[in-house]
């Protein structure tokens, strides 16, 4: 009788300290953050003539992502799917500040691996890096005259680093806080009457928060 009990108040407290664990296998996530983007740099081809940049405003980033986690190892591969917005905040050419308007905008489809490490019940931290193809929408122009000093509109490679943490909610749920510097490489030339101006890239700092939701709880996996 007494080694059943014993028994039985071992199997209770071994399930009671097991940290809780979200699932293994296929998830889907959704998060949402600010994104501030740094000045893009305007690069006269002519070097008598001004190069200068453009200042944007911070702006709203969100991304969708279907990923695996191995069961076997604490690996994530993910495909993201993501887009943020921007306003033109201003343009400096040769050290003159002018009133702009305008948006650079970049929609984003990326692989992801990223590798979790457990560092208490339920927590995670984890880093990581993305790769695949960004497109960029760059138009700024020049308020008191209507020129447009740049046109990006096309797809270029984009990459990107992670570092975050996760705290598991349900055996199935689990939301996270990551940074992520982000660097799309799109470039293009528009001839103005500043000279012929090579533009871009555009890299971003990003804090985003979100969850993820995996398919099968712990134990479910065949």
């Amino acid at each position: 009788m007494k080694s059943q009990i014993f028994g039985r108040s071992a199997m209770l407290f071994l399930v009671v300290a097991t940290p809780v664990s979200a699932g293994n296998g296929v998830y889907v996530g959704l998060g949402a953050g600010w994104d501030n983007q740094s000045n893009v740099t305007l690069q006269n081809l002519n070097a008598s003539l001004p190069s200068g940049e453009v200042g944007n405003n911070d702006g709203l980033v969100i991304a969708g992502t279907i990923g695996f986690k191995f069961p076997e190892f604490p690996v994530r591969v993910e495909f993201e799917s993501g887009y943020d917005w921007h306003s033109v905040s201003n343009i400096n050419l040769g050290g003159t500040a002018y009133s702009g308007s305008g948006h650079n905008d970049i929609a984003s489809e990326l692989f992801n691996v990223v590798y979790d490490v457990p560092v208490g019940p339920g927590w995670n931290i984890y880093g990581g890096g993305g790769l695949g193809p960004g497109h960029v929408h760059f138009v700024p122009t020049l308020s008191a005259t209507g020129e447009q000093l740049a046109d990006i509109d096309h797809w270029a490679l984009m990459w990107q680093l992670i570092a975050g943490a996760s705290v598991e909610l349900a055996p199935d749920a689990e939301v996270f806080v990551d940074y992520r510097y982000r660097d799309a490489r799109a470039k293009e030339t528009l001839t103005t009457s500043f000279g012929t101006l090579d533009a871009g890239p555009t890299t971003e700092n990003v804090v985003m928060a979100g969850v993820r939701f995996y398919m099968f709880p712990p134990g479910s996996m065949p």
